[in-house]
């Protein structure tokens, strides 16, 4: 399989419509094992909500 620089890997997960093709058929599209693909999507899943959590944190006016 041919390896794919990060910046490939988030175009292929941005470009995933759940809506229209199923992951197996998105991921045999783009090239790439579903298991792969899973594995980026899982991964970008948990990027972007650990980035929600520290964005949403506050600190006091003491601090």
């Amino acid at each position: 399989m041919t390896k794919f620089t990060k910046d490939k890997k988030l175009a292929i997960i941005q470009g995933y419509d759940p809506d229209l093709l199923s992951q197996t058929e998105y991921a045999n599209q783009m090239g790439v094992t579903r298991s792969h693909f899973q594995y980026w999507l899982k991964l970008y899943e948990l990027h972007v909500s650990m980035r929600q959590r520290v964005l949403s944190w506050t600190y006091s006016l003491s601090y």
